[in-house]
Formats: structure tokens, C-alpha cells, sequence
């Protein structure tokens, strides 16, 4: 597949993959999934439903909240990701909040 990159790479850095994989927050089921093993498309599929030819693995169950943010980089400063999750026990509500943030580099 094709593609131009709007901007030459700050860090002279190249990442190569040999295929896509995805991460999934289905607050309704309170699951995180892992997606692997599905082909390439240009336009990334948002329901787990739509990921067709791939394997599903939960990572974590029993989230109250899922927060997935990409905050994209600028010549300043560098992308983030960051991944919040809510995990609450059903049977007495004690919940923990966890929060994981990724330093992005090449993302101006």
C-alpha cells in the first residue's frame, strides 16, 4: 500500500511492520480486546465486528470505563497515546482507575 507522509522524519527514523494490530474498548461488554491477524485497510474499523479474518483476545474484563487518546505531536514536542481504564469488581463496585501513557517519537 502506498503512502506520502506529509512531513519529512524529524528523528531520520523508519518503523517497519509485517502486519496491523488493534486495541478495542467495548464499554457495553466491559472488555478491552487485543486484534491481531486481520489484512490491511485504508480506513481502520472501529467495530469489533467489522475487524473480518482476525483473532480476538481480551485483555482485560470488567471495565467500568475505556479510554483510548491519540494526541498527535508537533515539531516541539512528541505524540502521545494515552489508555485510560476503569476497573471495577462486580460484586461489592470498589473500583481502580489506571492510566498509561506512550511517548511517540516521528509524530510531528
Amino acid at each position: 500500500m502506498a503512502h506520502q507522509f506529509a512531513l519529512r522524519s524529524s528523528e531520520q527514523r523508519l518503523y517497519i511492520v509485517d502486519s496491523p494490530v488493534s486495541f478495542h474498548c467495548d464499554e457495553t461488554t466491559g472488555t478491552l480486546s487485543y486484534i491481531w491477524g486481520y489484512d490491511w485497510s485504508a480506513n481502520q474499523p472501529i467495530a469489533l465486528a467489522n475487524f473480518t479474518n482476525g483473532n480476538v483476545a481480551a485483555l482485560a474484563i470488567n471495565l467500568s470505563d475505556c479510554t483510548i487518546q491519540s494526541v498527535e505531536g508537533v515539531f516541539e514536542r512528541s505524540g502521545v497515546i494515552s489508555m485510560a481504564l476503569t476497573v471495577t469488581d462486580p460484586d461489592n463496585g470498589e473500583s481502580v482507575n489506571l492510566l498509561h501513557q506512550i511517548h511517540v517519537d516521528n509524530v510531528p
